[in-house]
């Protein structure tokens, strides 16, 4: 299928940048023609944002600068059999979503509760909201905090200015989010 060789020609001239613009991390050999490519490939089903929100997980997501092991957790994820059943991007979803609150301690109830309000009133905005509005009617001062780690699932502008609207990269993501699934 043509819209299949793109996204492998995306996914490779993607990794072959990460491969030029980090030269200074432990790289995979070859990593941009590489076959572990297929699976992601095979799991975008012909749909872009994922194929996009794969690399921003594996550029922008890499704590320890070792994109390669980025990579490899997708396509561990992608295979796992315990997400059988749950769509693939719901997947990505899901652990971009734990990542955005890791640092946080799981038994932080008021960690969680705000990251909820804050993710709930972006959501439910009929017009997205900066993040100045956000501060005016939630009053909570930890909105950018909260909405750092979010910002391959959202628009996020920089801190300093505050009158851009906060909004989604893709609807398919406040559908994830309602989904009672």
């Amino acid at each position: 299928m043509p819209v299949d060789n793109d996204i492998r020609l995306f996914f490779g001239i993607w990794l072959g940048n990460i491969t030029q613009n980090l030269s200074d991390c432990d790289l995979m050999q070859d990593w941009s023609s590489s076959s572990d490519i297929d699976i992601p490939c095979k799991k975008v089903a012909g749909f872009f944002i994922y194929a996009s929100m794969v690399m921003k997980f594996v550029m922008f997501m890499s704590k320890s600068c070792i994109p390669a092991e980025q990579l490899d957790q997708i396509i561990s994820l992608l295979q796992s059999a315990a997400h059988k059943g749950r769509p693939g991007i719901g997947l990505l979803y899901t652990q971009l979503l734990e990542q955005a609150v890791d640092g946080a301690d799981a038994d932080d109830k008021e960690v969680h509760f705000h990251f909820r309000i804050v993710v709930g009133m972006v959501l439910s905005a009929l017009n997205p909201l900066s993040v100045r509005a956000l501060l005016d009617l939630l009053g909570m001062p930890t909105i950018s905090t909260i909405l750092c780690p979010l910002h391959l699932l959202y628009f996020v502008p920089d801190p300093d200015i505050t009158e851009y609207p906060v909004c989604f990269f893709h609807k398919s993501f406040p559908d994830f989010l309602t989904d009672p699934g």
